[in-house]
């Protein structure tokens, strides 16, 4: 999760996981750790303190698993309720012939309060902050949950900074984390920078697929589905 720093909005949880529990508790401690001095705070001293508040908050109101639970499915267009918190995107590879391989580990959490640290910033605003951040629980690259999402072909695709992105409530999607779009500004766009030959029986199977990790939000438009891989700390794979 991440809050979003230029506008009113970094008050909520960003769109990586917008649980109304989730949106009602955060939003709220958040606005009341900031609400008192947060003018006096300069852009720097707020990126810094916003960036901390994501970092050790990015369980707290979310369900959590021992981290040593193994997840046995990953599927785009469905809850993926085993998932706890937004994956981490590892690496993202073009290939010389269109393939895309992006390869994501899932979020365990740390302990409660870990990796704390208020240094430099304002002591009203540290002191506000200290007492929730030590109630919640950092989030961490699982090492042992890596999984390659491959695109054999796409049409187009893009990747953008999570801090830049917001929710679109026009848009119809179905899924956590591993988003499929009936409708999004992405597929009214995309007509108008391309040159589409294929035929109607291939672009009847074209859809738009999210994959909605901690601090990158990508969009892939393909006309075949991808595969999951789950790649294991062996080096074996497992395909999904």
């Amino acid at each position: 999760m991440r809050l979003f720093p230029h506008s009113p909005q970094h008050l909520a949880v960003s769109c990586t996981d917008r649980t109304e529990n989730a949106r009602t508790i955060m939003g709220g401690a958040y606005k009341e750790v900031l609400s008192h001095s947060i003018s006096d705070l300069k852009s720097e001293e707020l990126w810094r303190f916003l960036l901390t508040m994501q970092r050790c908050c990015a369980i707290i109101a979310t369900k959590t698993k021992r981290n040593s639970e193994v997840i046995e499915m990953l599927a785009f267009g469905t809850n993926n309720d085993e998932i706890t918190a937004a994956p981490f995107l590892l690496s993202m590879t073009d290939h010389s012939d269109n393939e895309l391989s992006i390869i994501i580990a899932l979020a365990k959490r740390g302990e409660k309060g870990e990796g704390l640290d208020l240094t430099g910033f304002p002591p009203e605003i540290a002191n506000k902050a200290k007492d929730l951040l030590l109630e919640s629980y950092p989030v961490y690259e699982d090492t042992e949950q890596i999984y390659e999402i491959r695109f054999n072909d796409y049409i187009i695709y893009q990747c953008r900074n999570e801090s830049y992105t917001c929710w679109d409530d026009s848009e119809v999607r179905k899924g956590r984390y591993l988003i499929i779009f009936e409708k999004s500004n992405l597929l009214d766009y995309y007509k108008s920078v391309l040159f589409d030959w294929d035929d109607d029986d291939t672009k009847s199977k074209r859809k738009h697929y999210g994959i909605y990790t901690e601090n990158h939000i990508i969009d892939v438009i393909s006309n075949t589905s991808p595969t999951i891989t789950r790649i294991n700390s062996d080096s074996t794979e497992q395909k999904l």
